[in-house]
């Protein structure tokens, strides 16, 4: 069987690995956005997180072992697999092409709750964006008040309720202090600035805040004990209108339990821990970190 090579949108080679994973997450977004079973959702991701950390290509996988090589894979389960399956062979997955349709203009903004059909067909008329992203952008603008009959009440909450849909950072599962220690989050956080400064890692497109759809947001996949780590800059509405973009740094965890989080670090601006490195709501860790750190030296 003869398997495609893979570009981007630009022309760029992307590996097989690397494909799979964007279109697991793609279809993860737009389920999300349509209030699906956070179950199948979380699935989703799961395997796409898998199949980024892979240090064997899928279709060596698929060459040796057919589809029972995939499901072998953790949280890769016999519908993903034949999913993975598809993609690798065709480039393409029908499924995700079914959910992309269904979120064709103005309909996807009816996923907005208090949108009906006449404020969808407005957005749409009025503003000419095509998807939740451009409207975020629109929205953060103030666009929305050139929506004929469309009061500030409303306008805040179309724009609250977009962050909540698209920002995937606000979200986490099973949030515990028993996760990755202090010190391990301030070491990664350490090692992702160092090389995303020294342009060292892959870069994405964001969706949010990218109206030229550069490929720009630095991304890094990283393992310490049984914790799986998954790390970018903060790409939100707050960290582009603080001048935060390469500050804020938001670190996604998860292990084979399926426990996730999402932690944010920053650099703190005041009190006695001002200029440090802190894990947000986890000052007094941090605190207790660099006095330990102190005594060390």
């Amino acid at each position: 069987m003869q398997y495609d090579n893979h570009t981007n949108s630009t022309g760029d080679f992307i590996s097989t690995n690397h494909l799979v994973a964007d279109h697991l997450i793609e279809a993860a977004n737009i389920l999300r956005q349509k209030g699906a079973n956070p179950y199948r959702i979380r699935a989703y991701r799961s395997a796409a997180r898998t199949i980024e950390n892979l240090d064997r290509d899928l279709v060596e996988i698929i060459e040796q072992d057919d589809v029972d090589g995939l499901v072998k894979l953790p949280f890769v389960g016999k519908n993903i697999a034949y999913a993975v399956y598809e993609i690798v062979a065709t480039g393409k997955w029908n499924f995700l092409e079914s959910l992309r349709n269904s979120l064709k203009p103005p309909g996807v903004f009816k996923l907005i709750p208090g949108v009906g059909p006449k404020l969808a067909n407005q957005i749409y008329s009025t503003l000419h964006v095509n998807t939740l992203e451009e409207l975020e952008l629109a929205a953060n603008s103030g666009k929305l008040a050139e929506i004929p009959g469309i009061g500030e009440r409303r306008q805040r909450m179309i724009t609250e309720t977009l962050a909540s849909i698209l920002h995937d950072t606000q979200r986490s599962y099973h949030i515990q202090r028993d996760g990755p220690k202090v010190d391990v989050l301030i070491k990664i956080d350490r090692m992702y600035r160092k090389k995303a400064k020294q342009g060292l890692l892959k870069t994405i497109a964001p969706k949010r805040f990218n109206p030229s759809g550069a490929s720009w947001l630095p991304i890094m996949n990283y393992q310490d004990s049984n914790w799986q780590f998954r790390i970018m800059y903060s790409n939100t509405e707050r960290a582009h209108r603080l001048h935060k973009l390469s500050d804020w740094v938001i670190v996604h965890a998860y292990d084979d339990a399926h426990h996730e989080f999402n932690r944010t670090i920053v650099t703190e601006t005041r009190g006695s821990l001002k200029g440090k490195r802190v894990v947000r709501g986890y000052e007094e860790e941090c605190m207790e970190y660099y006095k330990a750190k102190k005594l060390d030296k």
